[in-house]
């Protein structure tokens, strides 16, 4: 019994029942070539029985197909098997016709002979064959180039990365080298520190102005960036015009992806650590798709990126604390020193009178005392900044009435607003109570009513005020001084910084009260701009009860 393994499979697709005895008895009298062959007698038996043969026989003349229809109906369903045509038509316009429409060769059928038909199988089986190796080659030599080429993209933005130590670095490095090798339209939103998304960076290939149309649109406009950063995972979409259409989008974005003419996209969550960093967004024009190895580079690329991003903000955290580290040397260095400085005299002086056999003056013991009081209280801030920054900070809350507590800190400032000849009053609710650390919660009041008579020139107005805010009570500390720049405005919470450096002081104070207010589950934060004085605020959780207003002045 001849090894089936090395036996051609042929279907024979033959109604005549003549006609198939005999081209089965050809094939059967082929010395060494062993033939397997299958008959059936109409288009649709064969199309059932096609899978798995090595050559088709077809017969144009069948019970429910006949002529040239039937070579494209078979060629359809061939599954790479050869297609040789059976007609006893001399025609050669239709023979040719026939090869047009699918088929490998054509027999006519009166001269058949067992040597022709086992020839006319096999070159077709072996021209098939070859020509799936072909393929087969360009394929893999497609596959190697492009393997070739991503891995050199791949190398390129690494370096690119390796070089970037800045976020802002990063993400540019990326737009540059994204597109087109990546995709068509490339797009990278941020988490920022309010959790927020915000839009880095666009880039779509030949085409600045929807570029920047995109660029100025929120990040999840478009694009879902925020579902892929809740969710953690890659978000697809395969048709991006019938994506959009269904979205509320400004029509001037709408209009820049369609003239992108962007057909599909991914946009996938930025993961480094098990934190995400924020999502990128590429998308594909008409003629690119998604397919694997395309998706598989997009998240090889999300990967590289959110791993160059976290290094950046490392990097970026690390010149923080080591400017934070010199400023506070800096500071303590200088701060320290004067009234060190002026304890050093006192003691002299003290020293000086005892050796004299006089009794030290009080105005030279208060000079010491004040001196001592300054290094503790910078020693105290500085401490407070430490477990801010280390997250140990904590506050001892206990049910405080905040309308009583705004007026103690106004009475205690009330001598240096005289002073000064300031109008200090506050407006607050008489019963209001919150669940605060009043000792910590004077700490920022002291701290915004000073800066606020500081900056505040004679014969000027100092108020603080208390009403209903978002989530709770605002408290509200305005004056009536020269007020802040739009370019200090952005740090003036910032540790050390300070708008005037002849002010005094170590420039500590709001840090410390935003970091008590947040230790509350608060916000705080100013409003100004220059010439017309400043407004500090924060917000406080309350227990409300709210009546009439009282005020001291």
């Amino acid at each position: 019994m001849p090894d089936e393994s090395l036996q051609t499979r042929v279907l024979l697709v033959e109604d005549n029942p003549g006609d198939a005895r005999l081209l089965q008895e050809y094939l059967s009298e082929v010395p060494q070539q062993p033939f397997a062959v299958a008959q059936v007698g109409s288009l649709r038996e064969a199309v059932a029985a096609v899978r798995g043969q090595d050559a088709v026989l077809l017969d144009l003349s069948l019970p429910d197909a006949h002529g040239l229809d039937t070579v494209g109906r078979m060629a359809a369903v061939a599954d790479g098997a050869p297609i040789i045509v059976l007609t006893g038509n001399t025609d050669q316009d239709m023979a040719l016709r026939a090869m047009s429409l699918g088929a490998d060769d054509y027999l006519l059928k009166s001269e058949i002979t067992p040597s022709l038909i086992a020839r006319t199988i096999l070159y077709s089986v072996e021209r098939r064959r070859r020509a799936r190796q072909v393929v087969a080659l360009e394929i893999s030599r497609a596959e190697s180039e492009r393997n070739a080429r991503q891995a050199h993209f791949l190398a390129d933005l690494s370096s690119a990365f390796a070089a970037a130590l800045d976020v802002d670095d990063v993400v540019q490095s990326l737009m540059k080298a994204a597109v087109p090798e990546l995709g068509d339209y490339c797009g990278v939103d941020l988490v920022g520190g309010d959790q927020r998304l915000r839009r880095a960076a666009v880039r779509a290939d030949g085409s600045r102005s929807a570029a920047d149309a995109l660029a100025a649109s929120a990040p999840t406009e478009v694009f879902p960036s925020f579902q892929a950063v809740q969710g953690r995972q890659t978000v697809e979409i395969a048709d991006v015009p019938a994506h959009i259409a269904g979205l509320d989008v400004e029509p001037a974005h709408r209009r820049a992806v369609l003239s992108l003419n962007i057909a599909s996209a991914l946009v996938l969550p930025l993961l480094a650590h098990d934190r995400v960093l924020g999502a990128l967004t590429v998308g594909l024009r008409r003629g690119r798709t998604l397919d694997v190895p395309a998706r598989g580079l997009a998240e090889e690329v999300a990967r590289r990126t959110a791993l160059a991003l976290d290094n950046a903000m490392l990097y970026r955290a690390m010149k923080r604390a080591l400017r934070a580290r010199d400023e506070m040397l800096a500071i303590v260095s200088h701060d320290l020193r004067n009234p060190l400085l002026i304890f050093g005299l006192t003691l002299q002086s003290v020293r000086r009178s005892l050796d004299t056999g006089r009794t030290p003056s009080a105005e030279t013991l208060a000079k010491g005392t004040r001196a001592i009081a300054r290094m503790e209280r910078l020693i105290n801030d500085l401490l407070d900044v430490a477990r801010i920054d280390a997250g140990t900070f904590v506050v001892d809350k206990t049910a405080t009435d905040l309308a009583a507590l705004l007026r103690d800190a106004v009475e205690q400032h009330l001598p240096l607003a005289t002073e000064k000849d300031i109008r200090l009053q506050v407006s607050a609710p008489a019963d209001l109570t919150i669940d605060a650390d009043r000792h910590r919660l004077m700490q920022v009041m002291a701290n915004l009513i000073g800066n606020a008579i500081k900056f505040t020139p004679e014969g000027g107005a100092v108020s603080v005020s208390c009403g209903p805010g978002n989530f709770g009570a605002r408290v509200v500390v305005a004056d009536s001084g020269p007020g802040i720049g739009a370019d200090s405005l952005p740090h003036v919470f910032d540790r050390f910084y300070q708008t005037d450096t002849r002010s005094g002081g170590a420039g500590l104070g709001l840090t410390i009260a935003k970091g008590i207010v947040d230790a509350h589950g608060g916000t705080i934060g100013v409003d100004s701009a220059p010439g017309q004085g400043a407004r500090f605020w924060f917000e406080l959780p309350v227990r409300p009860h709210v009546t009439e207003s009282a005020a001291v002045a």
